[in-house]
């Protein structure tokens, strides 16, 4: 079966870093339905999406069809601000609303972003074990 981009930069990366160690490297996607994701898709949509709204304001920021082939909920929001041109996108941004969330009311995070983000860290600790 061939490798996609992906699975070309994965195979790269644990053979040329990390000397075909693959149990020391650890992709978010590995964790997600989707095998290019980062760690805003740990976030339901929904909730990642409320996070950006509230760090950029009064503007709506909901991404339309054009943005839905995106893989990503990140990608689509930059492609959404190239789009409607808002600038440049800052993951910082969104990021800061999420943590100011979740350390004002960890018990309102929701279960699958604790069990998602748990199993990533499961996987860091291992990989140092």
């Amino acid at each position: 079966m061939p490798l996609g981009t992906v699975g070309r930069l994965r195979k790269k990366l644990v053979e040329k870093i990390l000397g075909g160690d693959s149990d020391r490297c650890i992709f978010i996607g590995d964790h997600l339905s989707v095998t290019e994701g980062e760690a805003e898709d740990l976030f339901p949509a929904d909730w990642y999406l409320s996070a950006v709204q509230e760090a950029y304001g009064d503007t709506s920021l909901t991404p339309g069809p054009e943005e839905s082939s995106i893989t990503g909920i990140a990608k689509k929001m930059s492609a959404l601000f190239e789009r409607r041109n808002l600038g440049r996108f800052e993951k910082w941004r969104p990021a800061a609303v999420l943590r100011d969330r979740i350390t004002a009311e960890p018990g309102e995070v929701p279960d699958s972003v604790v069990e998602q983000f748990g199993a990533v860290v499961e996987k860091v600790n291992g990989a140092f074990s």
